[in-house]
Order: C-alpha cells, then structure tokens, then sequence
C-alpha cells in the first residue's frame, strides 16, 4: 500500500542516520492518523462500482477534511476521475493517474491511501423470458378477464444495458382491450432516464361462452326452443353474447352450421312496430320538436319505412321506423 504526501516524505538515504529517520517516520505516521498538520486525507477504495458514465473521486475513494478542508473535499470529491465509452465495462486506474488528476485540482497538504483502483460499470442483462413475463404480469393486472397473445419470437433474445438500478416494466394505452391488435409497451428505464422502449403486438382474447347453433339451421328458420346451447368459448368478444330470448321469433338470412356462433347479423332485425298498434310519430325541423300518436298498418323493423294513419282524421302517411313504438316523419 502507498501512502504519500504532498509536501513530500521521500526515502531515507542510505546514510541517513536511524535517530531523524524514526523522527521523520513518526511525523508521517501522525500524519495519517488524526491529521494534526491538517492534511486532507483520501483514501482508495479497492474496487468500486459507478451506475452512470463517468466516475468521480467519491466513488472510488473516501476523503477525510481536515479541520479548515472541508470546501475543498467537496470540491475535489466531484472531480470525474474516468467517464466510460460505449460498451467499456471496467477500468483500473493507477495511483500516480489519481493523484495528478487531484493535483490538477489541488496542491495544498494531502495524504493518498491505497494501490489504484479497479473501477466496474455494472450491466443489466435483460432475457426475453423476463420480457414475456413482464407483459403477463402488466394483463393479468389491468386486463384478468383476458389473454394477450403474442409471437415471442418478436422479442430480442436478451438486451444489455448499463446500470445497477436498470428496470423493465409494460404499459398499454388500451383500457380493456379485447377482439382485434393491442399494444403493450416494454420500458427499460435507470437513474431518471428511459433506455429502451419496445412494442410488443398480439392479439387480445376474452374466453367465456357464446349461444351457438344446436343443430344446422336452415335460411328462413324462426329461431325456436331447442335450436341453441351455450357452448365454452377461446374467445367471447368484446360485446356480451346473445341470449335465446333476443333471438327467438326471428328469422334467419343465411345457413348456419352447429357449432356456430349466433350472431344478430344472421338474423332479420326484430319487428319494432307491429300492425295495428300505436306509435309514436316524431316530427322535427329547424328547431321544432313535435309528437303525434298513430296507428301501423303494416309491420316495420328498424331503418325501414312503414304506413301509418292518422289516429285522429285517419289520413295515411310514411314514417322511419326508430326503435321500438317510435317512427320519425319526414319534415
């Protein structure tokens, strides 16, 4: 171990007699203990290990102000004593570079403890398991009702980044994310900065059950008891599935095979006016809202024009059917 002083304590000369040599030994050595000479005292820390770019004197050494240093150990204990390039990870540095760069700096009294340093930059080694894991972990949180499923293949195999406070995490902008594309980000972040952002995309699936045909149902079918079941699904969908009674009574546009989901597409609209009961007409132009009462001739579903008359004079007129009981007129 080195220990050497700025004002100089070199080595005794061959003829240098014993009695001042111990003098001088023993002025030394209370100069490394409680400082009386008032010294600043640095002392090298073996090893150390920095989270950012470059190091400085406080992170490779442990400075000890005499009574009148203290500013100036605060000053030199930010001196940048390495700053790493690329993917350097360690470098050593020698005694003699750390005391002329602390020269550079300061020339008073000093006393320099140690044998150089060896200093790390620590990496974070990122594999895409720990990747696939973090996306499971973010929607089993914010989406339980469903899967996302993904090529993993899409993930690097491992990503390295500097820093001992290195940290993934996912975020989606998707609030409840279901049927078709969704985005789940992965964000590498340390020390009050963000690395790495990946996008990771797949697909969202919401298993539960589905009405699906019972038996092969034919176009033009009335949908009756008995022709659907509830049948386990991969994947539900956004929307609720369609119950029995929103379907029954309706009748088929096409041919649906068992086993097939029932969708209201197959089926024709549901009658929303019925022959010969009253409806509500609305009228409104520039601002001018009226209702009148009427009674359909004819049957109507939603979006189509049907006949009414005039409950009062008995006039005859066509009005678009709204929903259920209500038609709008034209103006």
């Amino acid at each position: 171990m080195k220990a050497r002083l700025g004002a100089g304590c070199g080595r005794a000369r061959s003829g240098m007699d014993a009695a001042v040599f111990a003098r001088l030994f023993l002025v030394c050595a209370c100069m490394l203990g409680a400082l009386p000479l008032g010294a600043l005292e640095i002392r090298l820390l073996p090893q150390a290990a920095v989270s950012g770019e470059a190091a400085r004197l406080a992170d490779i050494a442990k400075l000890t102000a005499g009574a009148n240093e203290g500013e100036i150990a605060a000053r030199l204990a930010h001196i940048a004593v390495h700053t790493f390039a690329g993917d350097e990870r360690e470098h050593r540095l020698s005694y003699e570079a750390i005391m002329r760069m602390i020269r550079a700096e300061y020339t008073g009294p000093l006393v320099l403890v140690g044998n150089g340093v060896l200093i790390t930059r620590p990496m974070r080694v990122i594999t895409r398991r720990e990747m696939q894991d973090a996306v499971a972990a973010y929607c089993k949180q914010n989406f339980p009702r469903a899967v996302f499923e993904f090529d993993a293949r899409i993930l690097p195999e491992t990503q390295s980044y500097f820093g001992a406070d290195v940290t993934l995490c996912a975020v989606s902008a998707e609030k409840d994310p279901a049927g078709d594309l969704c985005t789940v980000w992965l964000i590498v972040s340390g020390g009050g900065r963000e690395f790495a952002r990946i996008a990771v995309e797949g697909r969202v699936r919401i298993p539960g059950k589905a009405l699906v045909a019972a038996r092969d149902l034919e176009r033009g079918r009335t949908l009756r008891a008995g022709d659907t079941r509830w049948q386990d699904t991969a994947d539900s969908g956004r929307e609720k599935s369609l119950s029995f009674e929103e379907l029954a009574g309706r009748r088929l546009l096409e041919d649906v095979a068992e086993g097939a989901r029932l969708e209201s597409e197959q089926f024709e609209k549901p009658i929303l006016v019925k022959r010969g009961s009253r409806v509500t007409v609305i009228w409104q132009r520039e601002g001018v809202y009226m209702e009148a009462e009427a009674i359909a001739i004819e049957d109507g579903r939603e979006g189509e024009r049907v006949r009414l008359k005039n409950a009062q004079s008995g006039r005859e007129f066509s009005a678009r059917v709204g929903s259920a009981g209500k038609a709008w007129a034209d103006g």
